[in-house]
């Protein structure tokens, strides 16, 4: 992925120690629970209220990353998901069978599949501090610290449609999915 751009070898090396580190993660998710990737709530408001109460406790997890590895920046969303990319995304991505909520008389809106309603950006400059702040969030998103891990998108295998690859880490702070 990062052959012939002028990458060092440390730069090369950390990015492989980077995949490996991010392939053990997903194994150990798939053991302990196969990706359990729902919200507890499935209403939209009560969603994006609870959100809100849990943002707090979600920064000062970040913060912590943070602390840990100087020299990255955390790009906090500044407000929820739009509700009305929300409400589309429940309407397009939702289970008929598992809706909860009344959008219209006689339409149901299930919001528990939006995972991305409150989430940051941990930027890095290199691969050295990619991999860096790779181990810690192993080491940080722990059912044992009430965080757990619990999705990991590894774009780096196979990017985005327009063309970008990263990775994005899912966990649980107070039971509500944050996206990394």
């Amino acid at each position: 992925i990062i052959q012939g751009d002028g990458a060092s070898a440390t730069e090369r090396s950390a990015f492989a120690d980077m995949l490996k580190t991010i392939e053990v993660m997903e194994a150990d998710l798939k053991a302990a629970s196969g990706g359990n990737d729902v919200q507890p709530v499935s209403d939209l408001l009560q969603l994006t209220v609870k959100m809100r109460g849990q943002h707090g406790r979600f920064k000062d997890l970040m913060q912590k990353i943070k602390e840990a590895n100087p020299g990255v920046e955390i790009d906090h969303r500044k407000t929820t998901k739009a509700l009305y990319r929300m409400i589309e995304k429940a309407v397009l991505k939702c289970d008929e069978d598992k809706r909860s909520t009344v959008l219209l008389p006689g339409t149901l809106l299930d919001c528990g599949g939006i995972l991305d309603v409150l989430g940051c950006l941990i930027v890095c400059e290199n691969f050295v501090l990619m991999k860096d702040v790779v181990l810690c969030l192993k080491q940080n998103l722990t059912a044992e610290d009430g965080t757990p891990m619990c999705r990991i998108k590894n774009r780096w295998k196979e990017g985005t449609g327009g063309g970008w690859k990263d990775l994005m880490v899912s966990c649980k702070v107070g039971g509500l999915v944050f996206e990394i």
